[in-house]
């Protein structure tokens, strides 16, 4: 028993690399883990929250003072901003298991694919489409005025500048008000 005591033990830290991660896709992430016990760390191996799936975690090892970077797939479940939970468990070399369970707050979120972006000006929010900055300020009140300057466009057929009446480009006289155009 007194032997148990002495005998040297892991202590596993880990540290996860992302706070967003997109909704239903499959996104690459690491997890940092480090051994600050004086005792090699065998087994080690994590599960997550069942809000995620995963894909590719191993088992691994790690010696006493050592660094480890892990790779692996993760998809979300679900959507919004909440608790990630880690559990790693691991044992020592005379197989005494170890269990603890780390918290990471995550904010799942719809991917934009960068084709489908908001215009300058407006910014994408909750999958909607709002005017303002990135800030989140909204414009509440506002006009929108269509212009013709600068357009060829002939969808939008010229109007008379005194009466408003639709003519054709040719004219050079509006067959309403008889006012000279161009």
């Amino acid at each position: 028993q007194e032997l148990l005591k002495t005998f040297p033990k892991p202590k596993i830290s880990i540290r996860f690399n992302k706070s967003q991660l997109p909704l239903d896709e499959w996104d690459k992430v690491s997890i940092q883990i480090e051994n600050t016990g004086n005792g090699k760390a065998v087994d080690i191996t994590f599960s997550l929250s069942t809000d995620f799936e995963t894909r590719g975690i191993k088992p691994v090892c790690l010696d006493a003072g050592a660094t480890l970077s892990l790779d692996f797939g993760i998809k979300s479940k679900s959507k919004g901003k909440f608790p990630l939970e880690i559990t790693t468990t691991y044992q020592d070399e005379i197989n005494k298991k170890y269990n603890q369970t780390s918290e990471y707050w995550i904010e799942v979120i719809n991917r934009i694919d960068p084709e489908h972006q908001a215009p300058q000006g407006m910014y994408i929010y909750g999958g909607n489409v709002h005017v303002g900055d990135k800030n989140q300020t909204e414009v509440t009140d506002s006009v929108l005025i269509r212009s013709r300057v600068g357009t060829t466009n002939l969808e939008y057929p010229p109007i008379c500048p005194d009466c408003g009446e639709k003519i054709s480009c040719n004219l050079k006289w509006c067959p309403n008000c008889g006012k000279k155009l161009k």
